[in-house]
């Protein structure tokens, strides 16, 4: 089953046709929670002209999800990490896909 969510709400028909919408759901595939972000053309324009100045967090208790999610913009990796670098200590817990180490 998938649940569809914007904001806070259920996603509702109203909300389908709104220019800079964003689809946010979640749903079970082989016993895992997954969820599934879809960002119009005007959010990933955002993102570009504003990159490291606009974000999107997603309250996770919103979606019955154990985690919040928040997505974030650069122009590069080294610039998205310079954005972060006040935010990240030593009790911090990172994973990173092991396609993208170097």
């Amino acid at each position: 089953m998938v649940r569809y969510y914007t904001g806070a709400m259920v996603r509702r028909a109203s909300d389908a046709g709104k220019e800079g919408a964003m689809i946010k759901a979640t749903f079970d595939k082989d016993g895992r929670t997954v969820l599934l972000l879809g960002l119009s053309f005007k959010n990933l324009d955002k993102f570009r002209a504003e990159a490291g100045d606009t974000f999107i967090r997603i309250d996770g208790r919103e979606m019955d999800l154990p985690i919040d999610v928040m997505i974030i913009s650069g122009e590069t990796e080294a610039h998205m990490q310079e954005l972060l670098e006040g935010g990240i200590g030593p009790h911090t817990k990172g994973t990173f896909d092991p396609k993208l180490r170097s």
